[in-house]
């Protein structure tokens, strides 16, 4: 009969919702819980429970001074194991970046010209752009950088305010086959200078242990020139290569032939050209 009742009396209290009351710990054990808490946190939480009159009440609270030392003394260690490590992780960034640079131009309408850049020097942030096929005419490295005509098709922006904006302190432009340079920063970097900048690769890059500024980002450069259209395809407006060179003058339109009729400025030449085919690297003043 009374293990009926007990029955009967659960199976009440489990249809009501109801659980056994979990039995609440001791002074003594909360205590034992204190000292083997694994982290400053818990600890807390056990120690607010323990009655203040409690044996052994002070030994965990000291417990709790300690782990509070250890642990900010880790976080402390962790800190400067990542600012220690910050610079090379940087300078893999900048390596990266080169050769990003690199398969963009490689995939691009000036894949012909194989146009290199690598990251160099003690710190991988000098951006050193070069040309494997040919030589760079001052008027297209600053293209380059400055991201005008065709180039800036590629790059909007150029390549000098890329390399500012991957943390490079400098871009230098050279020729294999002349002595045509462009930097933007003399003092820091020039061919001379170029034998003792060794090229960076990731592995190098990683062991890079100190970080100085980067170039400030420049200002865009207002360019002179318009792609040439039909609204400026009038006889005797002169005509410019990708490289903002002279290239021929014009001496006639056909609009309704969709020619125009040009004079080369080195050959005399006279040549008949469709103009949709050579609108997108011919310019003009503006």
């Amino acid at each position: 009969m009374k293990k009926l009742v007990v029955v009967v009396a659960a199976a009440l209290a489990f249809a009501c919702g109801g659980q056994p009351k979990a039995t609440e710990p001791t002074p003594d054990q909360l205590v034992e819980q204190a000292m083997g808490a694994p982290n400053a946190r818990i600890l807390e939480g056990v120690l607010a429970k323990i009655p203040p009159e409690t044996p052994g009440r002070d030994k965990a609270y000291a417990r709790i001074k300690e782990l509070r030392a250890t642990e900010e003394a880790a976080a402390k260690a962790a800190a400067e194991a990542e600012a220690a490590a910050l610079p090379g992780k940087l300078a893999v960034g900048r390596v990266r970046a080169a050769e990003h640079l690199d398969r963009t131009f490689d995939a691009s309408l000036l894949k012909n010209l194989a146009i290199r850049f690598r990251a160099r020097g003690p710190g991988c942030d000098v951006l050193h752009v070069e040309s494997d096929v040919s030589n760079l005419y001052p008027e297209m490295m600053d293209a380059l950088g400055n991201g005008t005509v065709l180039y800036g098709k590629v790059l909007p922006g150029g390549v000098d305010r890329f390399a500012a904006d991957k943390g490079f302190r400098v871009v230098l432009y050279t020729n294999r086959f002349n002595s045509v340079w462009r930097t933007t920063d003399e003092k820091e970097a020039t061919p001379k200078a170029l034998r003792k900048l060794q090229v960076c690769d990731e592995a190098s890059a990683a062991r890079v242990t100190t970080t100085l500024s980067p170039a400030a980002r420049p200002t865009p450069t207002r360019v002179p020139f318009r792609n040439l259209s039909w609204a400026t395809a009038t006889p005797g407006t002169d005509i410019f290569n990708s490289s903002y060179r002279l290239e021929a003058t014009i001496v006639s339109a056909d609009k309704a032939a969709g020619t125009i009729v040009v004079k080369y400025v080195r050959t005399g030449e006279v040549e008949p050209k469709l103009l949709a085919h050579v609108a997108s690297s011919w310019y003009v003043r503006k």
